[in-house]
């Protein structure tokens, strides 16, 4: 009975462990939904995106953290501060997509520029090689980037 006893504290103190420190399927997707030729194509891929993310989440059995920016909120800055406000432990599996606007610079490659919200400024762009930092900066289990 004694041992019993033990055994089930120890499920217990593991259960309330593991629900402390859940390991999260967290997502950034970032959709320039403003170009008047790509914005309807954008929103439905967005909606279909979202939803394959949560049954990803489910499927793997990790809780969703799922951050859609689109329209007015997928800027260069919303972007970087979505990235910064992340506070996620290295058990996580993060997932990055934008989609809109961009280009390839040579100085920059592989990666390309993100121009969101329809721009072409080299100043308003976000390097992809800035997110890619980002995820070594701060390791999870794994890292998609696209």
């Amino acid at each position: 009975m004694k041992a019993l006893f033990l055994f089930a504290i120890l499920v217990l103190s593991i259960s309330a462990f593991a629900m402390q420190n859940e390991v999260c399927f967290r997502a950034i997707v970032a959709s320039d939904t403003f170009g008047k030729n790509i914005s309807e194509p954008m929103i439905d891929d967005m909606a279909h995106m979202k939803k394959s993310l949560y049954a990803i989440a489910h499927r793997l059995h990790l809780k969703p953290d799922i951050q859609i920016l689109k329209g007015s909120e997928c800027s260069v800055h919303l972007i970087k501060k979505s990235l910064r406000t992340w506070h996620g432990n290295t058990n996580d599996i993060v997932f990055f997509y934008y989609a809109g606007h961009g280009n390839m610079d040579p100085d920059h490659k592989p990666w390309p520029v993100m121009y969101p919200v329809g721009g072409s400024n080299t100043r308003r762009g976000l390097l992809g090689a800035s997110v890619v930092k980002y995820f070594q900066d701060h390791p999870h289990r794994l890292s998609i980037i696209m």
